[in-house]
This record gives structure tokens, C-alpha cells and sequence, in this order.
């Protein structure tokens, strides 16, 4: 599953430390955020990196979730993971609003068309984790 497109959050950030002048206070080394945006379902972006125009590192993060914690009220796209480590490869995306319970569930592994689930009074679909992902050094292009 690592290798597959998946939705991403993507975030460029310079590869060398710039110095960094806060409005009180001595200046230091840093590295900067230079720019976020979210991939497209099949794994393509574009990084608006503004003027800046050497090296940079690009994050491509998944989003985990929260652990699963008893009596906790779980909204619509809420993400859960399990407490002990996830040998299965799966987050689990609330479809349905409501209460986590007070025990937590055995988490499946989607079968064929069957990927939902209850974790307490609250529907889920199991979803794979894809692994974050970081590329360095990249030289920024013009896109016109």
C-alpha cells in the first residue's frame, strides 16, 4: 500500500536553515514552511513555493487519526486508529456519528466489499494507511 496515490497533505519546507529575524529577539537558523496544499487522488500536486526558488524538502503526510479512546463522541470524518500499534494497515473513517463505547472493538480488515464496521454507537470504513512520505533535495519549477 506505501506505493499506491493516495490523498495527501503536502508541505514544502527549505532544505537549508534560513536565518530567521523574529520582531523581538536575536536572529537564528531555521528551517521555513514555505508552502502547503493537498495532492490529488492520484498522488499529483503543485507546491506553490512563492519567490523562493532553491532546494526543498516536500512532506507528504497521511492523516492517522486519533486513538480510539472510551465514552468519546466520534463526528462524520473523524479518523480512528486502534490503541496498540495497527498490524492491520487500516485507519477507520466515522460514517455515521456517535459514541465510541466503552470497550474497544476488534478492528477488521475490509473483505471484499465489506469495509464498515461499529466502534461503539458509531459506523466506520476501514481505509488503508499509506506511509508519509518525504523527497529532498528538490529544485522548485515554474509552472506556467
Amino acid at each position: 500500500m506505501n506505493d499506491a496515490a493516495a490523498v495527501r497533505q503536502i508541505i514544502g519546507i527549505t532544505y537549508e536553515q534560513q536565518t530567521v529575524t523574529p520582531a523581538e529577539g536575536d536572529s537564528f537558523e531555521s528551517r521555513i514552511v514555505i508552502g502547503e496544499t493537498i495532492s490529488a487522488g492520484d498522488g499529483t500536486y503543485a507546491l506553490s513555493t512563492g519567490q523562493f526558488s532553491d532546494e526543498v524538502i516536500v512532506l507528504a503526510l497521511e492523516n492517522y487519526g486519533i486513538t480510539w479512546l472510551p465514552s468519546r463522541a466520534l463526528e462524520v470524518g473523524d479518523r480512528i486508529r486502534p490503541t496498540q500499534p495497527n498490524q492491520n494497515g487500516y485507519v477507520y473513517e466515522i460514517t455515521l456519528a456517535g459514541d465510541s463505547g466503552t470497550t474497544e472493538p476488534t478492528w477488521i480488515i475490509p473483505s471484499g466489499d465489506d469495509d464498515t464496521m461499529t466502534i461503539g454507537a458509531a459506523t466506520a470504513t476501514a481505509l488503508p494507511i499509506y506511509w508519509s512520505l518525504a523527497h529532498a533535495p528538490i529544485v522548485p519549477a515554474s509552472i506556467d
